[in-house]
C-alpha cells in the first residue's frame, strides 16, 4: 500500500512539475492555449533545482520527464498516479521512448502497460526494447548504430579504494 501512495505521489510531483513547464516556456515558445511549450525557459531548471534541493542535471531530468508523461504518455501517467508502477518504472519508459515520434511511443507504451506492473525494472527494460525493436525497428537500428559509434571504456575508483571498470555502448 505504501509502494502504491508513493507512486501516487510521484505523479502528483510530475504532474506539479509539468505545470511549471507549462507556465514557463522559452522566450518565442509561446504554445496556443491549453497547450505545453516544446520548450522550457532556460532558468526554469535552476528554479527548480533550488526548489527541490537538487542538482541542476536532476531537475532537467524531470523536467523532461513530466513533460513526456504531459503531452506523449498520458497512460503511464494515469497507471503510476493509480500505483501500478514506480516512478522508476515510469521513468524507464520514458527513457526508452525518448526518441520515438509521438506515436511510436504512444504504440510501445501499448504494448507494455498492461504488464509493467508485475515485471521487474530488468523484465521491463527487455519488454520496452522488443516493443521499441517491434514498433520502430528502423529507429532503434540507427540509434544502436549511433551509440556503436561512442564506445567507450570508464575506470573509476569505487568507495572501498578498489577500481571498477566498465565498457559501454559495446557492440
Amino acid at each position: 500500500a505504501w509502494d502504491r501512495l508513493e507512486a501516487h505521489m510521484a505523479a502528483c510531483k510530475l504532474v506539479a512539475i509539468a505545470e511549471v513547464f507549462r507556465r514557463n516556456p522559452e522566450d518565442g515558445f509561446e504554445p496556443e492555449p491549453g497547450q505545453m511549450p516544446a520548450v522550457v525557459h532556460e532558468f526554469t531548471r535552476d528554479q527548480l533545482a533550488l526548489a527541490l534541493g537538487e542538482s541542476r542535471a536532476a531537475a532537467d531530468w524531470l523536467l523532461t520527464v513530466a513533460w513526456h508523461l504531459a503531452t506523449r504518455l498520458g497512460a503511464t501517467l494515469e497507471v503510476l498516479g493509480d500505483g501500478i508502477i514506480t516512478r522508476g518504472k515510469a521513468e524507464l519508459i520514458v527513457k526508452l521512448t525518448l526518441f520515438l515520434s509521438d506515436d511510436e511511443a504512444k504504440a510501445v507504451e501499448a504494448k507494455i502497460l498492461g504488464r509493467a506492473g508485475r515485471l521487474t525494472p530488468g523484465g521491463l527494460r527487455s519488454a520496452l526494447a522488443r516493443a521499441v525493436m517491434e514498433v520502430a525497428p528502423k529507429t532503434a537500428k540507427e540509434r544502436r548504430e549511433s551509440a556503436a559509434k561512442a564506445a567507450r571504456v570508464e575506470r573509476w575508483a569505487e568507495d572501498s579504494g578498489n577500481a571498477a571498470l566498465m565498457g559501454r555502448e559495446l557492440p
